[in-house]
């Protein structure tokens, strides 16, 4: 038996203990109920705008955490100044981000903006420190050399900070799927995934709520795989270049 088939079967018997569907289902009621709801075309034009929520936030707070973090380990006054901005980002609730910006801007701009501010910092931590802890060794004999700063970034910078990127990544890609979902949710964005989870919880149908989930899981998981296959195979080109 799988590791996959023995949690399921935990989750079947804990069902059967329970013995009520509105608080527990059975696996092949959630297995019905995520048929059902995948036969509805309202279903995938829910999942499409949810997928373009997350992937405009994902997108933006890479590119901000990444530029981030670069020019804050090459300054120190820009170390200063952002990174208390950075620290309050990180601890502060996810709800209260959703609630002052469900009051800011469009409520179809809160689960992207919320999923840029769980991000952005991700990637910023992580590129500071990798490029913070760059061979000196290899600076060194880039300055012996006179090596301009273009090719001391392509050649010692970037590699040095790769590893960190896909880390970074890894990371973020399921917190972005989090933290847009329950923006989502909480701002009762009517086609979107959360907005399916919503209606499930309002009209008490548990196996529906087991079923947007799992839509939630998979569309991590393929969006996490999918993108670190992409940065090996750029990766792999790259040095097939070299």
């Amino acid at each position: 038996m799988t590791v996959a088939g023995i949690w399921l079967a935990v989750w079947e018997i804990a069902a059967i203990c329970v013995g009520e569907g509105i608080l527990l289902p059975r696996v092949e009621d959630t297995v019905s109920a995520l048929i059902r709801t995948g036969a509805k075309s309202e279903t995938w034009l829910s999942v499409g705008a949810s997928v373009l929520r997350v992937t405009g936030g994902i997108i933006t707070g890479m590119l901000t955490g990444c530029v981030l973090g670069a020019v804050c380990a090459f300054s120190r006054f820009l170390d200063d100044l952002f990174t208390p901005l950075v620290t309050v980002i990180k601890a502060t609730p996810v709800a209260s981000f959703i609630i002052l910006a469900f009051v800011w801007i469009p409520v179809n701009l809160v689960p992207v903006f919320t999923a840029f501010l769980i991000v952005t910092p991700i990637f910023h931590t992580n590129v500071f420190t990798a490029l913070k802890n760059t061979d000196r060794n290899m600076l060194e004999l880039a300055q012996v050399y006179n090596m301009s700063f273009i090719r001391r970034l392509t050649e010692i910078y970037i590699p040095s900070a790769a590893a960190a990127f896909t880390s970074a990544l890894t990371s973020s890609v399921g917190m972005g799927w989090k933290a847009s979902v329950a923006a989502e949710v909480i701002c009762r964005n009517r086609q979107s995934i959360g907005g399916g989870l919503y209606s499930a919880k309002i009209s008490l149908d548990t196996a529906d709520v087991f079923a947007w989930t799992v839509l939630v899981v998979v569309l991590s998981l393929v969006f996490e795989k999918s993108a670190i296959a992409l940065i090996k195979r750029a990766g792999a080109r790259r040095n097939g270049d070299g």
